[in-house]
């Protein structure tokens, strides 16, 4: 293809693929942080829910969700992104068909993906003040309650997005014949060798539960989940100790959440120019060690204030592009990247804790296990990079080349990151 034939196809595939996916991410997040909205506006008073009641709620969807992470994907690469959505919800079902669309724009496109999180985030907790604003809609639906009324529009787009959502490119009707060469031989090139989908195989899954980057991934995102809920749901409420109204808390919370969008943005376009992702996430990470120190110790209540925007950006980490860009075939990585956002996800257990009522206004167990995940997050990230720096030079040293012995060009494909001429983003 000619320079301006693949800016094109990069173009159509912007245009068709990634709002649709935006989109579902965005009204995701908005169902999914509701009930920190509510809470701002009286739903624990109006519930009589006291003590940890609260907090075990947000723990129980968390449990939930990372339980369904694994089987999810797996689904979803059998039987494809249009069934899967609806049954699943799962967040990964828009990395999952870029991947196949796009391989080498990862970075980039998470960025967007994930930018949608903080838009989302950030409006959902504007908005509420909008639903809350809008009275009885009936007699037992009036104040905080209709701010769940998110959910309806939730499911209407998840109907809608079964007409939408494309195929792997193998079988995208929307790519003409030359298009989908070109996208399938750019995949060849990114997982050594391999451009279609193999049969999901369980050697194949298994690879991923040993692979040391999926393992080192799972703690930046894990510490990443512990701010998130921890702030999503809570935050409405703690200002309101800040001194502000119902209708100012919720203001205040959103703020945050639009400048760590613009962030993701601007790091995974960033990561995507320069195939670089440690310093990225590193300063993510240091970020939040910052803003939380701030947060969480300084007197002053607008430092205090000013430490979230720190902390927002560390949420958004784009730590599992760096963990996808790093497994092959499709069902190692399918595998690794659910393994990653499932075990990570569980900091949302973690960050259901951070904040009991009965700590309040220190919070001081929370505030310090916070504080090491963020320095151990921290440590693990740069162990990471030189891991992959060492394992790269073991293979430019030919001491992986083993691993082609008695092995067919069909084999040799499948064996993706294992491969000696795969090569670890760094």
């Amino acid at each position: 293809m000619t320079p301006q034939e693949k800016r094109r196809l990069t173009a159509k595939l912007d245009l068709r693929v990634m709002p649709i996916f935006i989109i579902l991410y965005f009204v995701n997040l908005l169902d999914r942080i509701a009930v920190g909205s509510a809470a701002g506006y009286g739903l624990r008073k109006d519930l009589g829910i006291t003590g940890t009641g609260y907090n075990i709620g947000i723990s129980i969807f968390y449990i939930a969700y990372c339980a369904a992470e694994i089987p999810s994907n797996l689904l979803l690469k059998k039987i494809g992104a249009k069934t899967s959505y609806i049954h699943t919800g799962s967040q990964f079902i828009g990395v999952r068909v870029l991947l196949g669309l796009f391989e080498a724009e990862l970075p980039m496109r998470m960025g967007l993906f994930i930018a949608a999180a903080g838009i989302s985030t950030g409006a959902g907790a504007m908005l509420s003040t909008t639903y809350y604003g809008v009275g009885r809609i009936t007699n037992e639906v009036t104040g905080w309650r209709n701010i769940f009324f998110i959910t309806i529009i939730t499911f209407g787009i998840a109907i809608l997005s079964y007409f939408v959502i494309p195929h792997p490119p193998e079988r995208c009707t929307m790519l003409t014949l030359k298009e989908r060469k070109y996208i399938l031989d750019r995949n060849k090139e990114a997982t050594a060798g391999q451009a279609t989908e193999e049969r999901t195989k369980m050697h194949l899954v298994w690879r991923a539960f040993k692979n040391p980057s999926v393992w080192f991934t799972v703690w930046p995102w894990f510490v990443a989940q512990v701010l998130a809920s921890s702030l999503s749901y809570f935050l409405p409420e703690l200002l309101l100790e800040f001194g502000y109204s119902g209708r100012e808390a919720q203001i205040h919370a959103g703020a945050p959440w639009f400048l760590a969008a613009g962030m993701s943005i601007i790091f995974g376009y960033l990561s995507h120019r320069t195939r670089h992702h440690f310093g990225f996430v590193l300063g993510c990470i240091g970020s939040g060690i910052f803003g939380f120190g701030l947060f969480g110790y300084a007197k002053d209540t607008q430092v205090r204030y000013a430490g979230l925007f720190f902390c927002a950006t560390t949420v958004f980490v784009l730590k599992t592009a760096w963990c996808a860009s790093n497994l092959a075939p499709y069902t190692t990585r399918a595998t690794g990247t659910a393994l990653s956002i499932a075990i990570g996800s569980s900091g949302g257990i973690v960050g259901a804790w951070v904040f009991i009522a009965a700590q309040a206004p220190t919070y001081y167990t929370g505030k310090a296990v916070t504080m090491t995940l963020l320095s151990f997050s921290f440590a693990m990230t740069i162990v990471h990079y030189y891991y992959c720096k060492w394992e790269n030079k073991q293979r430019d040293l030919g001491r992986r080349d083993h691993r082609l012995v008695g092995l067919t060009e069909e084999e040799a494909s499948v064996l993706g990151n294992l491969h000696p001429s795969f090569r670890l983003v760094t």
